[in-house]
């Protein structure tokens, strides 16, 4: 018995080594909110855009084709994907396709519409967001994997929980960390605990953090 109950522990440390311990991280869920973002844990964003919606002649239906219209003539004419949506497609190019922006919903409740979009990578979020960041004053949203960013983050990086810091080495060294940058003020929440930050960042909890005009700022977590 002794010897049944080691190998499974054996087992279950193998499994935690190989997914990066995964099995181990708090996941946080998706709230739609304002002017925010939500970031997941492969690097992919999603985002709601909430709007009044209080006026008799408002249809809902014809902004859910507005939406999907806009949707897949901008996948279209910048990356040749016909698709608004992951629901239009087959379950293997489900598999083999990651949309550059996905229509996730629209939803009507107590005078406010909240449309909900998945985005592919930073990229497609600030292009297809571009003038609404340009009006809070930046221009780029990117995310990338610590170890492959064509981005070299800069400035002093500090712990979330702490503010210890910490170099850029002595994090790359550690592996498996998501890297996202802003250039503007925003509230990003993320599917995985804020692990580190630059020091002009404040947390506001375990998964979420406020960036400051005029800056840029990175934040680091765990995939």
């Amino acid at each position: 018995m002794k010897k049944q109950i080691a190998a499974l522990f054996l087992t279950i440390a193998c499994m935690l080594a190989l997914c990066g311990c995964s099995l181990l991280t708090r996941k946080y869920d998706f709230t739609p909110e304002k002017d925010s973002f939500y970031v997941m844990a492969n690097g992919q964003i999603k985002a709601a855009m909430i709007e009044d919606f209080d006026k008799e002649y408002y249809d809902l239906a014809e902004l859910t084709y507005l939406a999907k219209q806009q949707v897949q003539d901008y996948n279209m004419t910048n990356y040749g994907q016909s698709y608004y949506s992951y629901d239009q497609m087959s379950e293997q190019e489900r598999k083999s396709t990651l949309l550059a922006v996905a229509l996730d919903s629209i939803t009507e409740s107590n005078g406010e519409v909240t449309l909900v979009f998945e985005y592919g990578a930073g990229k497609t979020y600030s292009e297809f967001n571009g003038i609404d960041i340009q009006k809070s004053g930046g221009t780029t949203v990117y995310t990338s994997p610590l170890e492959s960013s064509s981005m070299q983050p800069s400035g002093t990086i500090v712990a979330a929980k702490g503010g210890k810091p910490i170099t850029l080495e002595e994090l790359a060294a550690k592996g498996g960390y998501n890297m996202v940058y802003v250039d503007y003020a925003t509230k990003i929440s993320f599917e995985h605990e804020v692990e580190y930050v630059s020091a002009n960042v404040t947390v506001l909890n375990n998964n979420s953090v406020q960036t400051p005009a005029g800056d840029g700022s990175y934040i680091f977590y765990k995939r």
